[in-house]
């Protein structure tokens, strides 16, 4: 599947035909992702959620 979709670069082999390029697209996904982390855009508030204090102090 990972030939299939041409999520390695490094070797593919001769008897695989590559239906995709995954591999750019994965390593963009990640370098945003690293970046928003990075830049503290996210997670925002939509990605998190709210939990009462009571909960947390349950947790500890």
């Amino acid at each position: 599947m990972q030939d299939m979709l041409g999520m390695f670069k490094d070797f593919v082999p001769k008897f695989v035909k590559q239906f995709a390029n995954m591999g750019d697209v994965m390593k963009e996904a990640f370098e945003s992702y690293i970046k928003e982390v990075n830049d503290g855009t996210f997670p925002g508030e939509e990605h998190t959620y709210d939990i009462d204090e009571e909960i947390i102090e349950k947790l500890y």
